[in-house]
């Protein structure tokens, strides 16, 4: 190469390297660009600047972020294209609802069992129709038409009841799996296609399933279901019985041609823990575009806690990141909370120790179980507490997160720097 092509090149990565640090919305984390989407942006749906403030963790699939935001309640859910930053409204309070009474009264709903959520081309909500009718609806990232996919009218699949209660939405953009319970007080896992047909029951209170306990097998102990996720192809839920999960039998179940596969439990191995300790299993997250999961568990009796994938089916959980693991900062963490998994890996929001005695909070990745953690956002001067959730990671390496708090302005947008 000449020394003016060698100049020339020297001036194309200043210029990119001055370019990264002007743009005004953007800031570099270790590995990452991240970006503001929706600071000092005004909603065009409410009068005087109202800020987009965030309700519970964004998600993203694909090109889209789908989040919602809050006007006191929560009131409305939108997307956002990432390749052309077009945002839309997709429903809110007003919007008139399919199949129920008037308009939406209320969107969401207090608490995380209903969160909005993503899978493919497809969001996923909770809304109440004028009637305080609880339903679970699907639309269009693009927007359009939304539909109903079961409310509190709905007949429980199999059955002449209806659903009293619906929460813990999760779609691959193909199917939605959900939670749901009816009058006799069974509850249970059901499932349907995106366009609100072929409901069916997954699994309920009234089938059984039997624990592995310490001293051996305990039949019929499960019988309380609950957060159900979708991979690519399976229905996972949690499960539980009598006893409170820090003593007794809990698992994960997988459903698969008709039968339910025990993929990790109480007696699961959690490499890099003691063998032989009563597991407690947290939360878990489904990747869109593959079958496996990652759970989060602990030892009650030792401390020992983290994140993990499945591996043969209830055997072992092979870590991702857990409590005997430095933060990049190099110090251990100590909790780990909301994550989300897909092919390229995990992201999850963690508390790590820091120099002086304290703690803080930060959001980290990890590409592949063990490799060493990258941190993408951490409390300070640019962020509050900041959070992940499931569903907040694509196949594409793109993270989306918020702020802790009530009044968040913005979901961030997290690019892994190439």
């Amino acid at each position: 190469m000449s020394l003016s092509a060698k100049a020339a090149g020297a001036v194309v990565r200043l210029l990119v390297v001055v370019l990264l640090f002007a743009l005004p919305s953007a800031a570099l984390a270790a590995g990452y660009i991240i970006t503001a989407p929706l600071k000092g942006k005004c909603r065009p749906d409410l009068p005087s600047c109202t800020p987009f403030y965030q309700w519970m963790t964004p998600v993203i699939a694909g090109d889209y972020v789908v989040f919602t935001t809050r006007n006191g309640p929560p009131d409305a859910v939108w997307s956002y294209r990432i390749s052309t930053k077009k945002l839309r409204k997709l429903a809110g309070i007003g919007t008139k609802v399919p199949g129920g009474k008037g308009n939406f009264t209320a969107i969401s709903d207090l608490g995380s069992d209903y969160q909005t959520t993503i899978g493919g081309t497809v969001a996923a909500f909770f809304g109440r129709d004028e009637n305080n009718t609880l339903g679970l609806y699907t639309v269009s990232v693009q927007g359009g038409e939304i539909t109903r996919i079961v409310t509190t009218k709905t007949n429980v699949p199999g059955t002449t009841e209806k659903f009293t209660n619906l929460s813990r939405a999760s779609t691959n953009g193909e199917t939605i799996a959900f939670w749901g319970m009816r009058a006799s007080n069974i509850s249970g896992i059901y499932k349907a296609s995106v366009d609100g047909t072929n409901r069916k029951r997954v699994i309920d209170s009234t089938q059984p399933l039997d624990a592995r306990g310490a001293s051996g097998p305990q039949p019929d102990y499960f019988n309380i279901f609950s957060r159900p996720t979708i991979g690519k192809t399976y229905v996972q839920f949690q499960a539980g019985g009598l006893f409170d999960p820090s003593t007794g039998a809990n698992a994960i179940f997988r459903a698969r041609n008709g039968s339910f596969i025990d993929i990790a439990d109480n007696r699961t191995l959690l490499l890099g823990g003691t063998p032989g300790q009563h597991v407690r299993i947290g939360a878990d997250s489904a990747a869109v575009g593959g079958n496996a999961i990652a759970f989060s568990a602990d030892e009650p009796n030792t401390g020992f806690s983290g994140v993990f994938i499945a591996r043969t089916e209830g055997d072992y959980g092979e870590p991702f990141v857990t409590t005997k693991d430095n933060a990049p900062n190099g110090r251990k963490f100590v909790q780990f909370m909301g994550f989300g998994y897909d092919k390229t890996g995990l992201v999850v929001t963690a508390v790590y120790k820091i120099a002086g005695g304290g703690t803080n909070q930060g959001i980290f990745c990890v590409s592949v179980a063990g490799n060493p953690p990258v941190q993408v956002a951490v409390n300070g001067d640019k962020y509050y507490l900041p959070e992940v959730g499931d569903r907040s990671t694509t196949d594409r390496g793109y993270v989306v997160f918020k702020d802790g708090g009530n009044f968040a302005e913005t979901f961030y947008l997290a690019k892994p720097n190439p």
